[in-house]
């Protein structure tokens, strides 16, 4: 058996991932911090680097929205059907649909009831 009883191993880089990370204010996570050490001229994995934040509790400020799914079944949507499957648009584009799930509106998951933004182009001819 090889070293000491009672002894931890302390990694050699846990120091610059813990200056990193409080320079960033704990905001990076791995791949930041990996990038970070890289630039200062140090190497380390992403993984060995996740290691360390998990050994000492780390973790990065923010997280990525995902996407939830809902409990309403399609036929029992809330909002009104307006375009109700009358897709005889006179030119292309003239009609387009999307679940608004997923579509981003201003950098923003458009939800409902939310303002959705006038479009470039309208048809000048349905002003007249």
């Amino acid at each position: 058996m090889t070293g000491h009883l009672g002894t931890e191993r302390v990694d050699p880089i846990a120091g610059d991932v813990r200056a990193v990370r409080r320079d960033s204010r704990g905001r990076y996570g791995a791949r930041k911090i990996k990038a970070a050490l890289e630039r200062k001229g140090v190497t380390a994995s992403r993984r060995r680097i996740g290691g360390i934040m998990h050994e000492q509790g780390m973790t990065s400020a923010y997280t990525r929205r995902r996407f939830k799914p809902h409990g309403t079944r399609v036929n029992e949507a809330k909002l009104a059907n307006l375009l109700d499957r009358e897709f005889d648009g006179y030119a292309p584009h003239a009609h387009l649909a999307s679940d608004l799930t997923y579509v981003r509106v201003g950098g923003q998951a458009a939800e409902e009831g939310a303002r959705v933004p006038e479009p470039l182009h309208h048809d000048r001819a349905a002003e007249a």
